[in-house]
């Protein structure tokens, strides 16, 4: 899944640009040894400069002096390269970005699709985080500084073809301290990677406490824990530098030995050259360009080094991506459609509206542990109030995700108005069952968003209609609806916000509500109201609820126990 999204077909047209521009960013040189060659001396033979072909063919179609061409060609070369670069570094970056949001829809469309049980692990803060530090590891790869060290070592491999045929002899002096720098990378960067990985765990756990601590500071403020919550985050802090330190000293050790070694290659290098040069083996403009490519020879294998940990981090991300991936593709929701099955029930099935038929279910692999619903079975019948009872735990708010579909029980089958709930499209389904979840979900969004987000297609009107049926007419007037409510809705009371859900329910006009704990968070005088809007609102309606409060479980008029 991620390849096809990394590989298409843009991405091709970058490669061919990574390679113009290697083969480009070689030949201004080339212009350059033959200039000073052709002021030095008119004897030298040319004819070892890769140019030299197009060099003569321009020299047949025009009439300026050799020098001339020489400089204009030095100069279009030094533009052209440049141009390239700026043109390779645009494509790489636009297509990288193409393929970040290729990756980020893919994969915010997967996990949205993904099972109810899938998701519930990945509700917390740091798995989210993970995922996030994921792509952008891989952003490295595409956009990085790692997408310029391929156009480096391409750029290394022209060098040594294009000096070999200059000079054997310098080419391979050149070449001699390559197995120690590359060695001398390799070794730094696997050190690297593990104080790396310590380093990401301590900015983990740093992050993971600053958003848990800020979240829960009402728990440190009761408890008077801030001296203490400050020294254990400054003891996190210095161990966070201590590694931030080492890190900097292991990526650091790198750079006296790589120049080391170039001063003295460029030192042996010239000694030999100028020998070369005075036996007139050597041009001074060919010993020139050895001394030009010697400067950008030796910079990947440090860049390896610099960018090994990234390299490495990009690659564990991308087959962490890749995993995700594959645990969304497995983990797929059941299949949304607009079924609607037609009517193959008996007239008592008619009067049915919510129909468990020997159903179990267990959240564990089949015989690892006890079924959470063992070999349940009831009717609610058409417009019937029911209460789902039982202690923490044993199974009230499974019921409720069973009738919708969240979840689907190993044995057994559950009717909705008589029919098995499998033939309907979970679309259907769930527009003709309204649920109420304990924790009332309010995204970061206009308030009229969030009352229509089920009825997107709901008008203003429907929605002041709405909250007007909710006993929140305070909050209908324009600047209200589209102005934010908070994260989580939390300029919102507890009741309020119960009541923006109720007006959900209220635009979606369902045949069943399912109240899961509806007065679990709210005091005695708010739950009551709660309580009376609902049964109210909903009075010709099929309600059942889940609750082990004696308030809640009194509008109901019979009970079921789990």
């Amino acid at each position: 899944m991620l390849r096809k999204i990394i590989f298409r077909p843009f991405t091709f047209v970058v490669i061919l640009m990574v390679l113009i521009e290697a083969m480009i960013s070689v030949l201004p040189q080339q212009a350059f040894g033959m200039l000073i060659d052709t002021i030095s001396s008119s004897n030298t033979d040319l004819t070892k400069y890769i140019i030299y072909p197009f060099v003569k063919l321009i020299a047949q179609l025009s009439d300026l002096p050799l020098m001339t061409q020489l400089f204009i060609l030095y100069l279009l070369l030094s533009l052209i390269s440049l141009f390239v670069s700026i043109l390779r570094g645009y494509c790489v970056t636009y297509n990288g970005e193409r393929i970040l949001i290729n990756i980020r829809k893919k994969l915010f469309s997967s996990l949205i699709r993904s099972n109810y049980s899938y998701l519930n692990t990945l509700t917390s803060g740091e798995t989210t985080l993970r995922i996030l530090s994921d792509v952008e590891n891989v952003r490295n790869i595409i956009i990085g500084p790692i997408n310029g060290l391929i156009v480096d070592l391409i750029t290394v491999f022209l060098m040594v073809f294009i000096c070999f045929r200059i000079s054997a002899e310098l080419s391979i002096l050149m070449l001699i301290p390559i197995p120690l720098v590359v060695f001398n990378s390799f070794i730094i960067g696997n050190k690297q990677i593990k104080i790396s990985m310590l380093l990401r765990e301590h900015l983990s756990s740093l992050t993971s406490t600053t958003i848990n601590r800020i979240k829960g500071f009402l728990l440190v403020k009761l408890f008077a824990q801030e001296s203490k919550e400050d020294e254990q985050y400054s003891t996190m802090l210095s161990k966070y530098f201590y590694q931030a330190i080492k890190s900097l000293k292991v990526s650091l050790a790198v750079f006296p030995l790589t120049s080391g070694i170039q001063i003295v290659v460029t030192t042996g290098l010239l000694y030999v050259g100028v020998l070369r040069v005075q036996q007139h083996v050597l041009s001074v403009g060919e010993l020139l360009v050895f001394i030009q490519y010697l400067g950008r020879f030796y910079s990947p294998f440090v860049n390896i080094a610099r960018f090994y940990n990234s390299i490495a981090m990009s690659v564990v991300s991308y087959k962490r991506l890749t995993n995700t991936f594959l645990d969304t593709e497995r983990n797929r929701d059941i299949v949304v459609n607009d079924v609607i099955p037609s009517a193959k029930y008996t007239d008592a099935e008619a009067l049915t509206a919510i129909e468990f038929d020997d159903v179990s279910f267990s959240y564990y692999a089949t015989g690892s542990s006890s079924n959470v619903i063992e070999s349940m079975s009831f009717k609610v019948m058409r417009g019937e109030k029911v209460s789902i009872v039982g202690d923490s735990g044993k199974g009230k708010t499974t019921v409720l995700n069973l009738i919708v579909r969240l979840i689907s029980p190993q044995k057994g089958r559950i009717k909705f108005n008589g029919i098995d709930i499998c033939e309907y499209g979970t679309n259907y389904l769930r527009s003709k069952i309204g649920y109420l979840s304990q924790n009332n979900i309010m995204y970061n969004i206009p308030l009229i968003d969030n009352v229509r987000y089920g009825v997107t297609d709901a008008s203003i009107e429907d929605v002041i209609r709405a909250l007007t049926q909710v006993n929140m007419q305070h909050y209908t007037s324009l600047n209200y609806l589209h102005n934010t409510m908070g994260e989580g809705g939390e300029l919102l009371s507890g009741g309020e916000k119960q009541r923006v859900a109720i007006a959900r329910l209220v635009l979606c006009n369902p045949d069943v509500i399912l109240l899961d704990e509806p007065i679990a968070n709210l005091d005695i005088d708010n739950a009551k109201c709660v309580m009376d809007l609902i049964f109210r609102l909903f009075s010709d309606k099929t309600i059942i609820i889940t609750s082990h409060q004696p308030l809640a479980i009194s509008y109901s008029t019979r009970s079921i126990s789990v």
